[in-house]
């Protein structure tokens, strides 16, 4: 059966595979301890926090955080900081995300 145009396009075991791949991928970004590390360190400290809200992914590199090829980071600020990791699956984003507060 074709993808409709309320279900998408037809999803091959290929793209399952993928999908399942880069999901244990970004999960296992958030959980690794030089992410979490990194995460403590700029959440201290102010002049480490505004370089990872600059370019998270270039600060989490610089950390010793390996991020595959096909995984992005992004950040958000606010009252507190959401730090995701994220990849595309068709034409969805999916994202599993990291929150922290009290600065």
């Amino acid at each position: 059966m074709k993808g409709s145009e309320n279900q998408g396009p037809e999803k091959s075991a290929k793209d399952t595979e993928r999908h399942h791949r880069l999901s244990e991928q970004a999960q296992q970004l958030i959980l690794d301890d030089r992410f979490i590390e990194a995460v403590e360190k700029a959440r201290v400290d102010k002049e480490e926090r505004t370089r990872m809200t600059k370019d998270p992914e270039a600060y989490l590199r610089e950390m010793g955080v390996e991020i595959p090829d096909e995984i992005h980071v992004d950040m958000t600020e606010g009252n507190s900081y959401l730090l995701c990791t994220y990849y595309y699956y068709f034409q969805y984003r999916v994202q599993y995300c990291y929150w922290f507060s009290g600065f």
